[in-house]
């Protein structure tokens, strides 16, 4: 059994809040590691362009990814560790692109693929700058550390302007 409350942390309540499906923001996968297959968090195209996404995990900074992966997945039958039947999705192929413009040209031709990237502080698509967020606190426990910037535990924005 998979606790999401783990795995993402708060994110999944506010989509419960907003009445959305979780699979359109996130969804565990299984992908084969040798005999065995082991669950991974995919987070979707609308997680990193989610509002909690951008501020909390890039800033609210334009993002440039350094890559853009697809993956394409089948739902099985499988036991859980109880010897119980589920349904969960297996990852059948993966493929990684060194831009976003690629990924997108490969999915015209393949409708069974999606973008999605294993980690939440690495987002497979590009992101504009939020205008008008500022930084008004940032706790002193740090989560995160990428280049020069850091991702602090508790961190407030505060909008300034803008129309």
């Amino acid at each position: 059994v998979i606790d999401l409350d783990m795995m993402v942390g708060k994110y999944y309540a506010m989509i419960v809040l907003v009445a959305k499906d979780r699979a359109d923001f996130f969804d565990v996968y299984y992908e084969p590691q040798g005999q065995v297959l082991a669950p991974v968090t995919f987070y979707h195209e609308q997680y990193y362009r989610s509002m909690g996404a951008r501020l909390y995990n890039f800033g609210g900074e334009e993002w440039v990814p350094l890559e853009s992966t697809v993956i394409s997945w089948e739902e099985r039958n499988l036991l859980d560790t109880q010897g119980n039947r589920v349904r969960a999705k297996v990852i059948t192929d993966q493929k990684t692109f060194s831009t976003y413009e690629q990924a997108l040209a490969f999915l015209e031709d393949h409708s069974n693929f999606r973008i999605a990237g294993s980690n939440r502080f690495l987002s497979p698509v590009p992101l504009e700058k939020l205008e008008h967020y500022e930084v008004v606190y940032k706790s002193p426990t740090t989560v995160l550390s990428r280049g020069e910037d850091t991702i602090s535990r508790v961190e407030v924005f505060e909008y300034r302007g803008g129309e």
